[in-house]
This record gives structure tokens, C-alpha cells and sequence, in this order.
């Protein structure tokens, strides 16, 4: 073998040389005739005597099951994802005036990276008004299943879209907050803007705080808990039982005290305690995922928050 060749199995996969002519029909946006070409067929031919050669309506049906096995995989990425899913739509029209939408989804796994995936980029025809568009979306997110783990959806071609913006005036209200979760700049930023912005007197950045505590309280009273608590085990009696119940009155008793001396140092929500932390010097280079990914069992309520808040594509 001559050195600048590479070594290669002479075993030939009729089954991945279709996988991969179907793979090239997609990338390169060949028609669906390109596999009757006589020049193609022949170049085949050449490379293999007996390779298996199909026809347009196969390539047609290997590219739909292509794309169900694809979608079904993307299904599954998407219910697994623990956090919520934010979305992003834009309505694109062709030099033949056929309008045509698009769907990309934005979410952070479970290894805290930055996703996205376009899930749709179909036919839309006219009308083009709110009611329409939003029709069609909210059918895509029944059809993908993530209409109860949405987070967010930004719609680039809405100026004069009120219906659509009206939908979206929830969404569009969270912007305020996003720096709070940066540890480089929490909710002093956000305070220092708005006094720039409407002085010192103002109420808007009172709104905005409001608004993100009630955020927390809402993640915090759905989240998920990872452990139970064990039950004491029945059937013992005696004296060891009478023992364990003295116990067991005794750390209740403690757990009272305990109660009313610290409650007031107790009583810091999760978000308190991660606000009051030290900011981390705003000159840090600083990957905000890695970040989170590292301090997520700290602050676990507020680390979920960010990661949905996060994924907004803006």
C-alpha cells in the first residue's frame, strides 16, 4: 500500500451508501430525479458494479422516514429537558410571494449548554394576521408537545402585529431582570439603571423587584423534590420504641427553640441570600452557564430560574 493512501475495507454497506446518497439529496437541495441521472447512475456503477440503485419515489420515502426518525429524536431531547423551552418565529416571504414560517426553539440542557434547533420552516399562507399566525403556532406546539414547557416566544416580524404583542406583553416584561441573574451584576445594576433612567424617587425599579421576587416564590413552590422523608419503621415495641418516641420529643422541642431564636436569619429566601452574596468583580470574564452549572446546588430555585431566563433569545 502506497504510504499517502489510507487503509480501506473493501466491504461494501448497501445500506449506509443509501443512507449517505439520501444525506447528499438533503444537504446539497438535490432534486429527487438526481438518482435516475444516466451520468449518475453510470458513475455508480463504476464505483461499484453491483451497487443497488433506486428510484425518485424510494429516495422520496427514505427522506420522510429521515425525517419522522429525526423529529422523534428530537421529541425525546425536548421532553427531557428539564427546564422550559423558549421560541422564536419569523415569517419569511419568497421571491414567488409564498410565505413561509419558521420555528427555532432556545433551551439549556442538562449540561448546562446553550441549545437550538429549528423545529419548523413551513408553507404559511395568507392571511398573515395575529390570529393566523398565532393559530399556527400554537398548533406547532401541540404537534411538538412543549405547549405546557413554554417559556417564551419572540416574534421578529410583529411591529404592527397587536394581537400578537399583546400575547407576548408578559414575556417582553421580563427583560428588566435578566442582569439580576449575572453574579456580576444582581438586581445593584438594575437599581443603579433605573435611577438613571427615571430618578431616584421613581417606582419602576420597585416593580421590577416586586416582580422578580414573586417570580422566585412561583419556582420555588413548584419545584421538585429530589428526597423524602423516611418514615419511622412499624412494628417495633418495648422500651427501645418508648426510647426512640423520648427522642423524637426532644429534637421536636429543639426544632421549636430553634425556631424562635433564629427565625429572623431563617426566614432569607434563597434569592435573598444569593442577592446579598458578594457580587463578583464586573471585569471577570465569566461563563454565565458554567456558572450556574457549578453553584445550580446552592442556589437550586434560582438556578432554574436562570436557566429559562437565559435561554430568551433576544
Amino acid at each position: 500500500m502506497h504510504h499517502d493512501m489510507y487503509l480501506r475495507s473493501d466491504a461494501f454497506d448497501p445500506l449506509k451508501f443509501r443512507e449517505l446518497l439520501i444525506s447528499a439529496i438533503i444537504m446539497n437541495d438535490l432534486p429527487l430525479p438526481f438518482v435516475e441521472y444516466s451520468g449518475v447512475r453510470a458513475l455508480f456503477t463504476y464505483l461499484r458494479e453491483k451497487v443497488p440503485i433506486i428510484c425518485r419515489n424510494t429516495a422520496r420515502a427514505d427522506i420522510l422516514k429521515l425525517y419522522k426518525r429525526e423529529k422523534s429524536r428530537m421529541k425525546c431531547l425536548l421532553e427531557e429537558t428539564s427546564g422550559r423551552i423558549c421560541l422564536t418565529s419569523d415569517l419569511w416571504t419568497s421571491i414567488a410571494t409564498d410565505g413561509y414560517l419558521s420555528l427555532t426553539t432556545h433551551f439549556i440542557n442538562k449540561n448546562w449548554v446553550l441549545q437550538k434547533r429549528i423545529l419548523n420552516f413551513i408553507l404559511m399562507p395568507p392571511p398573515h394576521s395575529g390570529i393566523e399566525l398565532n393559530n399556527k403556532i400554537n398548533s406547532l406546539l401541540i404537534e411538538w408537545a412543549i405547549e405546557r414547557k413554554l417559556f417564551s416566544v419572540t416574534l421578529y416580524n410583529a411591529s404592527a402585529n397587536d394581537t400578537c404583542v399583546s400575547l407576548l406583553r408578559s414575556h417582553l416584561s421580563m427583560k428588566n431582570a435578566f442582569p439580576a441573574k449575572d453574579p456580576r451584576y444582581k438586581l445593584q445594576f438594575v437599581g443603579w439603571s433605573y435611577k438613571k433612567l427615571y430618578g431616584s424617587h421613581s417606582h419602576e425599579f420597585e416593580t421590577v423587584r416586586i416582580f422578580f421576587f414573586s417570580l422566585h416564590e412561583e419556582y420555588a413552590s413548584s419545584r421538585e423534590c429530589g428526597s423524602s422523608m423516611l418514615s419511622p419503621t412499624k412494628g417495633q415495641s418495648g422500651s427501645h420504641c418508648d426510647k426512640k418516641i423520648q427522642e423524637e420529643d426532644m429534637l421536636e422541642e429543639f426544632d421549636v427553640y430553634e425556631g424562635d431564636e433564629y427565625s429572623m436569619a431563617s426566614r432569607k429566601s434563597e434569592l435573598e441570600k444569593y442577592l446579598d452574596e458578594t457580587r463578583i468583580d464586573r471585569k471577570t470574564e465569566l461563563d454565565i452557564l458554567s456558572y450556574w452549572k457549578i453553584n445550580g446546588q446552592r442556589y437550586p430555585t434560582v438556578a432554574r430560574m436562570a436557566r429559562d431566563i437565559i435561554s430568551i433569545s433576544l
